[in-house]
C-alpha cells in the first residue's frame, strides 16, 4: 500500500540543516563525504527519524515508548552506577588519568553525558502520575537514576555541568508549580518586582564568580579559545571555515592571535593545542556560519517553542514533553562550557530527546509526498546498496586504523621500518586524517627520510594545526641545512603555544647549527627566564643546556 511521508516544522529545519551541511561540505576544501563526522551526523538523522517512528507507535501500543524510555533510563542508570563504583574502587575498570570516567576514557565527556539524564529522570518523578503500572516503573526508575547521577554530578568537578543540571532542573519546577505565573500574578509593584529579579540575577553572578574561583586557569583558557574562534568567525562570517574543520585550523588562528601584538603572559600560559571551541554554538558558528549557526537555532526554537503553557491533564504525555525540554535546555546549556554535541553518546541522547517531542507535537503535520509500493521497493533497493556501501567504508576503515595504531607501537619501540610498511600500506585510507599523517610525517622524520616527511608533513598542515607538526618540520628542514625554512616552522610553533619551552629549544639548537650564537644566546636567556605550564624533569635538562650556551 500506499505510504504517506508527513513532516511537521522541526523535521522540516533538522532536514535543512542536514541539507546545509551536506553542502558546506560540497565545498570546503580538503573533505570528502566519507568524512566519519558527516557519516555520523547522517545516521544520526537517521535515528532521528527511526525513534520518532518508534514512539509514534504508541497511540495504539504503549509497549514501544515505555521500552524506549525504560532503555533511555537504565543506560542513565548504569552510568551513574559505574561511575560510583568506580570513586569507590568497586569497579575494575578505570582511566590512568581519572579515577571517574565511566564506560568513557574521559572526564569531561562523561559529565556531560550523565547531566543529559538528570533533569529528564527528576522530570519523570516529579511530573507522572501513579495511576498505572507503566507509569510507575518510569517514575520509580526516574527516581532511582536521579539519585544516582546526583550522586556521582558533583565528583565530576565540571562547573558547567552543575549550572546545566540546575537550569534543567529550575523548568520542571517552574513547570510544576507555575512559579512564571504566580510571580507575574503577584500584586508587587514594579520597583519591588525589579528588586527581586536584581536580586536573583546577581545571586547568579556571584554564583558563577564562585564557581570560577575553583578552577581560574580553565575559565581562563576557555575565554582563549573564545577570542580566537571570535576571530575565525570574524573572517568567515557567511560560510564558516567549513565542515569539521574547526580544530584542523584551530591553532593557525591561535598562532596569528599570539603573533599579531603582545598579548597577556597568563593568556599564553593557558594556551594549548585544541580540537573543540568547548562552546557548541560558537564552534558551529565558525565551521558552517551565520547560515549554519541561523538553522541549528532554529531547531533548538521549534524544540522549546510552546504556544500556551500546558498542563499535566490537557495533554496526553505532557510530562514526557516537559521533561524531554529540559534536559534539553541542561544539553544546551552545558554546551556552552563543554564540548557535549562532539561527543557521539551524548548526541544520541540529544537526538532521542528531539525525537519524543517531535513525536508529540500536536501541531500540523505537512504531507509532502506518497510513496507507492513500486517506489518503495527502488528506495529499499537504494537503501540498501548505501548500506553496502557504508559496511564496506567501515570494514576498511577497520583495517586501516588497525594498522596505523600497529604502526604507532612500533615506531614507539623505534622499528621505524616496520612502521613505515603499516603507515604506507594505511595511507590510501587515512590521507585525511590529520592525526595520521602527523604521526606518519613524525616516523618518516625519526627514521631519517626528511624529504618524504616534509611531504607528508605538509599534507598534513591541510587537515592539522597542532604545535607538534610544525616542530617535526622545523626538524627536518635542519637536518636537511634548510635553516631558513626551518626557523619559519619552529616560530610558528613557538607562536601557537608560547608556554611550551620544547619548540623554542629546538629552534635555539638550529640557531648554533647554522652559526647563529647571539640568536641562541638570546633565546636560551629567554628559556631561562620561562616556566613551563607542567613543571618537569624536561624542563629542568633543557634549562641545564641553556644554561652552558650562555657560557659560550
Amino acid at each position: 500500500k500506499k505510504i504517506s511521508i508527513s513532516l511537521n516544522i522541526l523535521d522540516l529545519v533538522i532536514l535543512l540543516f542536514y541539507a546545509y551541511n551536506s553542502v558546506r561540505l560540497l565545498f570546503t576544501e580538503f573533505s570528502a563525504f566519507d568524512n566519519d563526522k558527516f557519516i555520523t551526523l547522517t545516521l544520526l538523522i537517521c535515528y532521528y527519524f527511526i525513534f520518532k517512528h518508534l514512539v509514534s507507535y504508541q497511540g495504539k501500543y504503549i509497549f514501544p515508548l515505555i521500552v524506549l524510555l525504560c532503555i533511555f533510563l537504565v543506560v542513565g542508570l548504569l552510568q551513574s552506577l559505574i561511575g560510583l563504583f568506580q570513586v569507590y574502587n568497586l569497579f575494575g575498570y578505570s582511566s590512568p588519568f581519572y579515577s571517574l570516567t565511566g564506560s568513557f576514557d574521559n572526564l569531561a565527556p562523561y559529565s556531560g553525558f550523565i547531566v543529559t539524564f538528570l533533569p529528564f529522570a527528576f522530570g519523570l518523578y516529579f511530573l507522572t502520575s501513579s495511576n498505572s503500572t507503566e507509569n510507575k516503573i518510569l517514575k520509580y526508575l526516574g527516581l532511582v537514576l536521579f539519585c544516582s547521577g546526583i550522586l556521582v554530578l558533583p565528583l565530576t568537578k565540571i562547573r558547567g555541568d552543575w549550572l546545566a543540571s540546575i537550569g534543567g532542573l529550575l523548568v520542571i519546577i517552574n513547570y510544576r508549580y507555575r512559579l512564571n505565573e504566580k510571580f507575574c500574578l503577584l500584586k508587587l509593584n514594579s520597583a519591588v518586582k525589579i528588586l527581586i529579579i536584581g536580586s536573583i540575577l546577581a545571586s547568579l553572578v556571584f554564583s558563577i564568580y564562585g564557581l570560577y574561583k575553583i578552577r581560574p586557569a580553565s575559565a581562563y583558557g576557555r575565554i582563549l579559545m573564545w577570542k580566537v574562534t571570535a576571530n575565525m568567525i570574524e573572517e568567515n562570517p557567511m560560510f564558516g571555515i567549513g565542515f569539521n574543520k574547526y580544530g584542523d585550523f584551530y591553532n593557525n588562528y591561535q598562532s596569528a592571535y599570539f603573533s599579531a601584538e603582545k598579548r597577556d603572559d597568563y593568556e599564553k600560559y593557558v594556551a594549548d593545542n585544541v580540537d573543540y571551541a568547548h562552546n557548541d554554538l560558537l564552534e558551529i558558528f565558525a565551521e558552517l556560519g551565520v547560515i549554519g549557526f541561523g538553522l541549528f537555532i532554529l531547531i533548538l526554537f521549534y524544540t522549546l517553542k510552546t504556544d500556551k503553557v500546558k498542563y499535566l491533564e490537557e495533554v496526553r504525555n505532557n510530562h514526557i514533553i516537559v521533561a524531554a525540554k529540559a534536559s534539553i535546555i541542561c544539553i544546551v546549556i552545558s554546551s556552552q562550557f563543554t564540548f557535549s554535541l562532539q561527543i557521539l553518546a551524548t548526541m544520541l541522547n540529544f537526538v532521542f530527546l528531539l525525537s519524543l517531542i517531535s513525536a508529540f507535537d500536536e501541531k500540523k503535520y505537512f504531507t509532502l509526498i506518497e510513496i507507492n509500493p513500486f517506489r518503495q521497493k527502488v528506495i529499499g533497493i537504494i537503501g540498501l546498496f548505501l548500506l553496502v556501501i557504508l559496511t564496506i567504508h567501515t570494514t576498511e576503515s577497520y583495517k586501516a586504523n588497525k594498522k596505523w595504531q600497529n604502526a604507532k607501537l612500533l615506531s614507539g619501540y623505534m622499528k621505524y621500518d616496520s612502521a613505515i610498511k603499516y603507515y604506507s600500506e594505511s595511507y590510501e585510507k587515512l590521507n585525511s586524517n590529520g592525526r595520521f599523517l602527523l604521526n606518519y610525517g613524525g616516523t618518516l622524520s625519526l627514521a631519517g627520510n626528511y624529504n618524504k616527511a616534509i611531504e607528508i608533513l605538509k599534507e598534513a598542515q591541510n587537515y592539522n594545526s597542532s604545535n607538534n607538526l610544525y616542530i617535526l618540520l622545523g626538524n627536518s628542514y635542519t637536518e636537511l641545512k634548510r635553516f631558513d625554512e626551518a626557523e619559519k616552522s619552529y616560530l610558528k610553533a613557538i607562536s601557537s603555544i608560547p608556554n611550551r619551552l620544547y619548540p623554542k629549544y629546538k629552534l635555539t639548537q638550529m640557531f648554533l647549527k647554522s652559526d647563529r650564537l647571539n640568536d641562541a644566546k638570546e633565546l636560551a636567556l629567554d628559556i631561562c627566564k620561562s616556566n613551563a605550564k607542567v613543571p618537569s624533569t624536561a624542563e629542568n635538562e633543557i634549562k641545564a643546556e641553556m644554561k652552558k650556551i650562555l657560557e659560550l
